[in-house]
Parts: structure tokens; C-alpha cells; sequence
């Protein structure tokens, strides 16, 4: 194509795309007036005026049809009149007198038709409000009319709401309610809806023997058919017991509840609290192996079982019976959500599990113990949070950990010798080396706050006594404090007379002698510790020694029973000792520390 003929199309081009749209509307008529006329005939706002009432219009008439629709239905007439006595009953402000007179309205109305309406939606807000503001009367004749679709109303999405509030404000049905579930517990477990009120009636509302009745579905036909209703069946009766009468049902009992626990695993619905008991019952009588497994299984749901008592269990022997990968696998889930495991009531000993059984404790470091440091001032002040800093510190000792929690550990040990190769002394040691300057520091830059509350004092002092690495700037500070009440007019405020602080110095005087025994063996022995002693009495002035003797403090009797700082003390006091005596007979209480500081002045 030469170059003249591409211009010439250019310009066709350009001319034609500069047709202006009047022009082209005008060839669409045969004359201009045409045109007009089309465009002027109807003006524009009497359209949309127009246009507007034919939707309402149309609006209405849907709202009739769908109306006539719902009065058409089995009982439509009935719910439309409670829908409106319905909006009369369910303000919040509404006063108790009127609240009333509208119930019994619409009682007189929905009675002994309850049962047949409860199944649809809007009926069903009406029938919980009932339950919530009715007499303990009416909400019990609720109960009744609706006793034989207990089961129906678990599995529907509007009734379980229902059944939730009968559970909550019938306390004489609900024996009646749990009692309708026996024999479909393993079904509902699975339902989406029926989970949550299986869920409620467990873990609030059941009594032992109705929860023992709800597992045993797990264990097989046998136990979800027949149930015991003699006069013994009020005794809770766990597998325990069941295996004790008839051990040779143990294989078939085990297989039961495999075969129930793996489809809930694979589904994920793993979060309620009668699945948790089935898991630690499988893992208690199951061989090694098949615990191996189950682990294998679960490893990736302990996170969210850890939160009940018997999930938390069930969290500690997947540790136990886990390879050191599904170990791993495990840890590394917590970690999004440390501190609150950490602050759980019963997940806090899962994680105490992991710290005892782990045997790569660079990757725990790693994983868990970087994230602690971080923690550390949201963790020491609360009295469970502080229990996986001190565990690794101090070990299995009472002052921290609850004594059921350790006697599981101990229970543990004997699974562990077997799935876990390093000494238990050495993954100690390289627990509180991880940690310890972490917790160093903390004392370090917090101890004027410290000083003042009595769960930070008793961390700090067995961090400051049982932790390793360099501690001669946290003692530099902790003897520092003592300077600002030296003078007169502030010996009043000396942490030696505060109930707190002057056990926290008492214990550094102590650890000079021996060191505070502790119950686990595991703990290594420090070697090493700064002399706490000297650098104390090294911050305090005769003057100021002499008036806390003359109060009979802790500390004073501590550092003249010491052997580094006895005779310096004893010196500074001699010439003192009648003021001591006197004081002494007009004291009411540290009579035995008075006696104690008397006797060094010999």
C-alpha cells in the first residue's frame, strides 16, 4: 500500500468519527421534526414519575402474594398474630408488669400448637423468646409440648436454639433431653448443628453418669442400644471399669472407637469435649503401637484440643507417642498463639510436656523459647503463665506447677524412656541456658517494680538464684535500690521493712550458705553464683543497719548469721544491743527474729 492512499483512509476515517450524534439520529428519520418529536413527546420527569408508582405498585402486590403465600400454609395464620404480639414482647426495656400480660397473650395463643410451628424460622425466634422472658411455668410447658422432638430439634438449624434454652431455663427436663440422645450420640457428633447441643449437654449440663453413658456410644452397638437402668446405672461407669468386668472386650471396644474417632479426625471436627474423652480413653488402653498412630493421626489438631482437661491429656501423650517430626509438627502450630497456651488452665501442662519430651532443643529454642522471651512481661505476673519460664528454670517444683500436672509428668516418664534418647538432666540444662538471659534481664531493668508485688518477687528470686550466665549486673542493680533510702528521712520506705522485698533480700542473704532445695532432681547445680551478701551490706550505713535491727527485720538476722558478713554486721550492732532489747519488749510480733538477732550479739 503507497503511502498516498494510507492518508487518504486517514482522512475518510477522521471525517466520519467527527459525526455528531444529532446527525446521525436525524438519518435515522426522515426528517429532522420526526426526531423531535420523538425525543419531546413524553418529558423525561413524568417517565420516571410514572415508572416509580408502577414498582411500588408492583412491590405491593409481591408483598400481598408472599403474604397470602405464608397465611396459606399449615398454621400461617397462627404465626402471623404471634409475629405481632412477637414485636411487642421482645424489647429489652420493656417493663416487667407488661412483659407479663404479652407472654400470657401469647401463650393463650401458641399453646398446644408449639410442636407444629417450632420447625420454621421466624416461628422458632418467637418460641426462644418465650423461653427467655416466660415463667419458669410457661418455659416448662414449652418443654413439654415440644418432649417428643427433643431429637429433631437438635439436628435443625433453628431449632437447636430451642433445645439450648430449654437446657439452660428447664433444669427439670434436662435429664429428659439427654436422656433422648442415647443411641444416636455417634450420628449427632457428626452434625453439623445436633455437634453443638451434644457439646452443651456434655461438658454443662450432664451428670457423671450421663456423661460415662454419652462416650460409651463410642465403644460400640452394644453400649449405644442397651443401656443400664438398674438402680446401680446412677454410678458413672468408665472404660476402665467396663474392661475390669470384661477384659476380653477390650480389641473390639478399641476397634469401636478408632473407627468412630477417624472420621472425625479426617473431617476436622475434633473440638468438643465427649471426642476428647473418647481420644484419652483409646490412648490409655491401646497397645504402643496403635498410640503411635493415633498420634500420627491427630498431630495436626492438638492445638485445638488443649483447651479441655481430658484434650489436654490426650495433647501430652501425642508428645510421648509422637516421631521427633510429628513432634515437631506440633510445637510449630503453637506458636501463633504461645501466650494463650501458656495462660490455659490445662493447655499450659501440653506445653510443659513438649519442653520435657523434645529432644532438639535448638529447634525449641527456635520455635518456642524466642517467642517466650518476647512474652516475659505479659507471662511472670500471671500466677499460670509464669508456670512454663519457672518449669524451665526450676523444674517440676510445687511453688509453680500444680501437683496433679506434675504428678502426670512423672506418670510420663515412663513413656518417654522409651520414645526419647537425651538425658533428661541434660535437656534441662540447655532449657534454662536458652532462657536464662532473657529472664536476667528482665530482673535487671524491672526490679524497682519487682520489689513491690509478691508473685514478681518469688520469680525473681529463683531466677536470680537458679539461673545461668553472668548475673553481676542484675545484682549490681538489686543492691543499687538500697542507696535511695540511706538517708534519715526516707529509712521508713527501706525495702527491708516492706513484707515483700525483705524476703526477696533474705533469700539472696541465704543462697550464700545453700542454696533453696527443690524437688526435682532434674535441675542442674549452679556453681558460681555472686556473693550476695557482701554487695548488700556493702549498700547499706551503720546508721541505717542499726534502725532496721531496732524493727527486727528479716534481712539483718541474715546477714549476721552469715559467715561473709556476720562479724562486719555484728560489729556495727554491739554498741547497739540495749536500744535492740528494748525495742524487743515493746515489739508485738518478730519476737523470733529479735530472739535470733540478741543471740548473734553475744
Amino acid at each position: 500500500m503507497s503511502p498516498s492512499v494510507t492518508a487518504s483512509t486517514l482522512n475518510k476515517l477522521q471525517k466520519k468519527r467527527k459525526r455528531t450524534h444529532v446527525e446521525e439520529e436525524s438519518e435515522r428519520f426522515s426528517d429532522g421534526s420526526e426526531a423531535v418529536e420523538a425525543v419531546t413527546a413524553v418529558p423525561p420527569k413524568a417517565q420516571d414519575i410514572s415508572g416509580r408508582k408502577d414498582s411500588r405498585e408492583a412491590h405491593r402486590q409481591q408483598k400481598k402474594l408472599k403474604s397470602e403465600r405464608k397465611t396459606a400454609k399449615p398454621k400461617g395464620e397462627l404465626v402471623a398474630q404471634a409475629k405481632k404480639i412477637w414485636e411487642r414482647l421482645r424489647p429489652r426495656d420493656l417493663d416487667q408488669g407488661t412483659r407479663r400480660k404479652i407472654m400470657a397473650e401469647m401463650m393463650e395463643l401458641i399453646g398446644g400448637s408449639i410442636s407444629e410451628i417450632t420447625f420454621k424460622h421466624d416461628a422458632s425466634r418467637i418460641i426462644q423468646t418465650c423461653m427467655k422472658y416466660g415463667s419458669q411455668e410457661e418455659r416448662d410447658r414449652i418443654a413439654e409440648e415440644l418432649s417428643t422432638n427433643y431429637l429433631e430439634l437438635s439436628k435443625s438449624l433453628y431449632g437447636r436454639f430451642i433445645l439450648l434454652r430449654m437446657l439452660k431455663y428447664c433444669p427439670k427436663y434436662r435429664d429428659r433431653i439427654i436422656e433422648s440422645f442415647y443411641g444416636h450420640v455417634r450420628k449427632l457428633v457428626r452434625h453439623k448443628d445436633a455437634s453443638v447441643v451434644i457439646e452443651e449437654c456434655y461438658s454443662l449440663y450432664a451428670k457423671a453418669h450421663q456423661r460415662a453413658a454419652l462416650v460409651q456410644e463410642f465403644y460400640g452397638p452394644e453400649f449405644a442400644i442397651f443401656k443400664d437402668t438398674s438402680a446401680g446405672a446412677k454410678t458413672p461407669k468408665g472404660l476402665s471399669a467396663i474392661l475390669e468386668g470384661s477384659p476380653s472386650k477390650k480389641d473390639a471396644i478399641l476397634s469401636h472407637i478408632k473407627q468412630a474417632l477417624l472420621p472425625l479426625i479426617a473431617k476436622g471436627t475434633v473440638h468438643h469435649s465427649i471426642v476428647h474423652s473418647a481420644l484419652l480413653d483409646y490412648f490409655k488402653f491401646a497397645s504402643e503401637k496403635a498410640c503411635h498412630e493415633m498420634a500420627e493421626e491427630i498431630k495436626d489438631y492438638v492445638v485445638e484440643i488443649l483447651h479441655t482437661k481430658d484434650g489436654a491429656q490426650v495433647g501430652a501423650l501425642c508428645f510421648l507417642y509422637g516421631t521427633p517430626k510429628a513432634r515437631k509438627a506440633i510445637l510449630k502450630s503453637f506458636k501463633p498463639y504461645i501466650q494463650k497456651i501458656c495462660c490455659e488452665e490445662h493447655g499450659h501442662a501440653v506445653l510443659l510436656q513438649a519442653l520435657d519430651t523434645i529432644d532438639d532443643t535448638v529447634f525449641v529454642e527456635k520455635a518456642i523459647i524466642s517467642e517466650l522471651r518476647q512474652l516475659i512481661p505479659n507471662l511472670i505476673p500471671d500466677l499460670t503463665g509464669r508456670r512454663i519460664l519457672m518449669y524451665m528454670v526450676v523444674g517440676r517444683c510445687s511453688r509453680y506447677i500444680g501437683h496433679h500436672v506434675i504428678q502426670a509428668l512423672n506418670e510420663g516418664d515412663t513413656i518417654r524412656a522409651k520414645t526419647s534418647k537425651k538425658n533428661s538432666a541434660v535437656r534441662r540444662a540447655e532449657l534454662v541456658k536458652a532462657i536464662s538471659p532473657a529472664l536476667l534481664e528482665w530482673v535487671r531493668s524491672e526490679i524497682e517494680d519487682i520489689l513491690a508485688d509478691p508473685v514478681l518477687c518469688q520469680s525473681a528470686t529463683d531466677i536470680v538464684l537458679f539461673c545461668q550466665g553472668n548475673k553481676e549486673g542484675v545484682v549490681e542493680r538489686i543492691v543499687e535500690v538500697l542507696d535511695k533510702y540511706d538517708s534519715e528521712d526516707v529509712r521508713e520506705s527501706h525495702p527491708f521493712m516492706d513484707q515483700v522485698a525483705n524476703r526477696f533480700y533474705s533469700s539472696l542473704i541465704k543462697a550464700d550458705r545453700a542454696l533453696p532445695k527443690l524437688s526435682d532432681p532434674d535441675v542442674p547445680v549452679l556453681e558460681g553464683n555472686p556473693q550476695f551478701s557482701p554487695q548488700i551490706m556493702a549498700h547499706i550505713s551503720e546508721e541505717t543497719l542499726r534502725y532496721l535491727a531496732e524493727r527486727g527485720r528479716f534481712p539483718v538476722l541474715a546477714l549476721l548469721e552469715s559467715p561473709l558478713t556476720g562479724q562486719a554486721a555484728r560489729s556495727a550492732l554491739l554498741s547497739h544491743k540495749a536500744r535492740i532489747e528494748a525495742a524487743a519488749k515493746s515489739a508485738e510480733h518478730s519476737q523470733t527474729v529479735y530472739a535470733g538477732i540478741l543471740k548473734a550479739l553475744l
